[in-house]
């Protein structure tokens, strides 16, 4: 759970999607867009369809204060793109 609001500070937090259910959205996204290619997407492709910053499952919290929803990071999302030309 997040320490903190970015947007309020606020302390108190409400669970919105926990990382199953994210699993499972990004699961339906994947199967969403590789029902509609003619080809499998070479994996620079994949990086734009369906590969996010975000991808890995995680936790989304809703701030009780001022309703921000804040994903529970695991690593820092940058990572992912320090070597993507």
């Amino acid at each position: 759970m997040p320490e903190s609001c970015p947007v309020c500070r606020g302390t108190r937090f409400e669970l919105l999607l926990n990382d199953a259910e994210i699993r499972r959205e990004a699961a339906l996204r994947n199967r969403f867009v590789s029902e509609r290619l003619e080809r499998m997407p070479s994996a620079a492709e994949q990086k734009d369809l369906t590969d996010f910053a975000h991808n890995a499952p995680a936790c989304i919290y809703t701030c009780s204060t001022c309703g921000l929803l804040v994903r529970e990071e695991r690593k820092d999302p940058a990572e992912t793109y320090v070597e993507d030309p």
